[in-house]
């Protein structure tokens, strides 16, 4: 029993006494946290509004997107394929695309359906 304690002691010390032992120690916490802790930094910092290009083949959203203090909704009239491949070339940060055949419910009424977006705004 005493042979295996002076092992167990011998094997500890050996890694413990290494360098990169002990940087990892005192780093290994330090990289978690920043790990955790720069991706809620970076979002924070980007308090501009953010601008959105809405592509809508169906006419249903145009101009019924509630704006919010942090975004903005531009209806711009292209095509996606055109929008898509241009994308870096504006100051956009997104692409919202809304095909033509796009309904909720198959058939539809567009006055009742405006209506109801405007109501859930």
């Amino acid at each position: 029993m005493n042979k295996i304690l002076l092992i167990i002691k011998r094997e500890y010390l050996s890694r413990v006494k290494k360098k990169s032992f002990i940087i990892m120690t005192i780093l290994g916490p330090i990289l978690i946290a920043a790990i955790m802790i720069v991706p809620i930094w970076l979002s924070m910092q980007k308090s501009e509004k953010q601008k959105v290009q809405v592509i809508d083949d169906s006419f249903l959203f145009r101009d019924l997107i509630p704006e919010k203090d942090f975004i903005h909704f531009d209806y711009p009239p292209i095509k996606f394929e055109d929008a898509e491949k241009g994308f870096y070339d504006t100051n956009y940060d997104a692409i919202l695309y809304i095909p033509s055949q796009y309904s909720f419910w198959g058939q539809y009424n567009q006055n009742s359906l405006q209506k109801t977006i405007k109501c859930r705004c």
